[in-house]
């Protein structure tokens, strides 16, 4: 089952590459599924990232997360004998941007995902023993729960998210905690969850079922529309709530046009058949406002914090594909990307006016090829190409944005940390 997964950590780049097939197969058993955020739009950086530091950690990277702050990172790591050095357990350690590791403790079961809040000052772990513990910012463990889950942390309201993906139960799409890991609310469903989005701003969320149904939640977790789609949801992108009162529709509302409305809220992508994908438009109050049909097989969507264009991206026989769809125009209105496919789906990122897409790069002479990270403006335009440090057979198989600006941070295969500023 695809599922899409969306938290905006902050302006901080977070990458990962595997070596081979073998440390794939390897690695896959102990990493949770992560989608990147979208963060809003400023002004591009004018020069290329430059790195800060390296550093190895004591077994496989599995999570990464980092506050909104910029001021910590957070690393899970498992034990792996091909790593030197490795621990023989699993460990979390927390790291300032600046390279000093502030803690380190061995965890007590294999960690399935991580998270930290904004401001840096509460952590929250889940295990595959059905266990979220809450982790204050000296490293100190102040509650347990179970809970089965892919945790977020929100600032304001102060509320942790434990969303059930794949290795949870059907029956709840997500629990909410407070911060002291009080249990104050959830979402129960009865079908499956394929698609979960936090809007850049963290004051919206969106959820797809299964059965084409798009749920769209306000700044306190209360579901505002319920809508039903044609077909079947591949992904998810949720804009920016400033511009929006988020009022509840009424059964009598006239269905708008984009020629009325300035922005569309929630973009849904639908396979309307085998070979049909489209990207469905839906305005404040879940009405279809139009849609665009992308040139190429997608399979990840991400919106502009304003609600003007629709990005997407997509990994098969035609290539590695990133495009932008105009809202205004409902047309694709630009495309970049690779004409050869890769081995490993990349993923997008949205940065302050920047994607940031990672993309397989095939060079002829010698025939090569070599993971990267390609910067581009919301237009279309490759602002940077950035050659990853790794391996000359690593690949990269996921990445994901936090909001702190002029830092990116890059988890390798081989067990390394490396932080850059640009």
């Amino acid at each position: 089952m695809s599922k899409a997964i969306n938290a905006s950590l902050g302006f901080v780049l977070i990458f990962s590459l595997v070596i081979s097939d073998q440390a794939e197969a390897r690695r896959s058993r102990s990493r949770s599924k992560r989608r990147p955020s979208a963060v809003q739009n400023e002004k591009k950086p004018t020069s290329g990232p430059s790195l800060q530091w390296t550093k190895r950690m004591k077994g496989a990277i599995s999570n990464l997360a980092l506050s909104r702050s910029g001021k910590q990172i957070l690393v899970a790591t498992f034990a792996d004998s091909d790593i030197p050095g490795s621990a023989k357990h699993a460990l979390l350690s927390l790291w300032s941007t600046q390279g000093k590791l502030l803690w380190e403790q061995k965890a007590n079961a294999p960690i399935k995902d991580i998270a930290i809040s904004p401001d840096g000052q509460l952590i929250v772990l889940s295990t595959y023993l059905d266990e979220l513990i809450g982790i204050d910012a000296r490293g100190r463990r102040i509650w347990n729960t179970t809970g089965l889950c892919k945790p977020y942390v929100l600032q304001e309201p102060k509320r942790v998210i434990c969303y059930h993906d794949d290795d949870a139960g059907p029956d709840v799409a997500f629990d909410v905690l407070d911060w002291d890991g009080k249990k104050v609310g959830g979402f129960p469903i009865q079908k499956d969850i394929v698609a979960f989005k936090f809007s850049d701003d963290q004051k919206s969320l969106a959820i797809a079922l299964n059965s084409g149904e798009v749920v769209l939640f306000d700044s306190e977790l209360k579901p505002v529309w319920r809508r039903k789609l044609d077909g079947e949801i591949v992904d998810l992108a949720v804009a920016g709530s400033e511009q929006s009162n988020l009022i509840p529709p009424a059964s009598s509302s006239p269905t708008p046009s984009p020629s009325s409305i300035s922005r569309f809220r929630v973009a849904a992508l639908v396979r309307t058949d085998r070979k049909t994908q489209q990207v469905e438009f839906l305005d404040d109050q879940g009405q279809t406002l139009g849609h665009v049909t992308p040139s190429f097989p997608v399979e990840q969507l991400e919106s502009s914090p304003d609600g003007q264009i629709a990005l997407y991206y997509g990994n098969s026989a035609t290539g590695q594909w990133i495009a932008g769809a105009s809202f205004s125009s409902l047309k694709e209105v630009w495309k970049q990307g690779e004409p050869s496919s890769s081995r490993y789906s990349g993923s997008i990122n949205l940065s302050p006016g920047l994607i940031w897409a990672g993309v397989e790069h095939r060079s002829e002479k010698p025939i090569q090829r070599e993971s990267r990270v390609f910067i581009f403006d919301l237009n279309g335009n490759k602002v940077h190409d950035l050659d990853l440090p790794k391996d000359d057979t690593a690949y990269l198989f996921s990445h994901r944005i936090a909001m702190v600006p002029n830092w990116f941070v890059v988890g390798t295969d081989d067990a390394k940390l490396s932080v850059y500023q640009f």
